[in-house]
């Protein structure tokens, strides 16, 4: 597709061309309201753990 070239590259493991919609078969808004959702949920996930206490220096020490 376009997107391929117009990257500068001669390969992308994405091609959204075939979507209506599409900005240079990089982007399509078919998928934004998905993403508007899974946006939404992590700022919820966030705030949520924030109350909790928890920060990252917790959660890498226990992790590491």
């Amino acid at each position: 597709g376009i997107n391929a070239e117009y990257m500068g590259f001669n390969a992308c493991s994405w091609d959204y061309s075939h979507y209506p919609a599409n900005v240079l078969g990089l982007i399509t808004l078919v998928y934004a309201p998905g993403w508007a959702i899974l946006c939404l949920h992590h700022d919820w996930m966030f705030r949520h753990i924030r109350t909790l206490g928890v920060t990252a220096t917790d959660w890498m020490s226990v992790h590491a």
